[in-house]
């Protein structure tokens, strides 16, 4: 394989010369075929588990598996994420970003709670934005503000991660066997309006998923108590969210 040669195209020529569709992949690694194919176009970058299922899915050469990984563990250097690029500084509040990082570092479920207009959406997205490196299978930002039915909850994040519902068990349910075993992040903006449906798969998730965590923005809390969540603490500025 050549040294310029991507992932996604070594991933495909691989597939064809083997003669296995892309269906049959996802089938066997129970990713979606959308994301199979986002990797082939060099769209989406694979985990470490990822490489090591295609590994022995492909049924490599001794000499292959290690330069699979690598080149895999290459392409991940640069953090997976769909964030937007922040247009505003936040100089004048380090401190309150301080206290969130250490937040992180004890509970995967944090949730920016204020009114309209105070920054939360912001506040979020430079959050996440500072901690792509922790989170090795990304951070995926799905905006629910235009969602008008609260049973596309589900829907609207499976899109986000390239994920497709599968016969005989619920979109919930692949989501969770989706994220079993990955490490990222989920930015879930403006849930109030779909408050309940956020909470119940949230915590569907999180019960699913140990190295997932969660980021939340809303009006009002989650109706949920999560086992360990930080107590509400007012931000430094009075008109900003609550950590919760």
């Amino acid at each position: 394989m050549k040294d310029e040669m991507s992932f996604g195209l070594w991933l495909k020529q691989r597939r064809i010369l083997l003669g296995i569709t892309q269906s049959q992949l996802a089938q066997h690694t129970g990713y979606s075929v959308s994301l199979i194919q986002k990797i082939e176009a060099n769209q989406r970058r694979p985990s470490q588990q990822m490489a090591e299922q295609l590994t022995n899915i492909l049924s490599l050469p001794d000499d292959q598996p290690a330069l699979l990984q690598t080149l895999a563990a290459q392409q991940r250097l640069t953090p997976r994420h769909n964030l937007p690029i922040a247009l505003t500084s936040f100089v004048d509040r380090v401190a309150e970003i301080r206290r969130l990082h250490q937040i992180c570092e004890h509970t995967r479920l944090i949730s920016l709670i204020g009114p309209g207009g105070v920054g939360k959406t912001r506040l979020a997205i430079h959050l996440a934005s500072e901690r792509l490196q922790a989170f090795p299978d990304g951070v995926w930002l799905v905006e629910l503000a235009a969602l008008g039915d609260p049973v596309l909850v589900p829907q609207a994040v499976a899109h986000v991660l390239g994920i497709n519902e599968e016969a005989n068990r619920s979109l919930e349910e692949t989501l969770a066997a989706h994220l079993a075993h990955r490490q990222l992040l989920l930015v879930l903006d403006n849930c109030e309006h779909v408050i309940d449906a956020c909470a119940q798969l949230v915590t569907l998730l999180l019960q699913s998923a140990a190295r997932l965590n969660i980021l939340v923005t809303s009006r009002t809390p989650l109706a949920i108590v999560w086992r360990d969540a930080i107590p509400s603490t007012t931000t430094s500025r009075s008109r900003c969210c609550h950590f919760v």
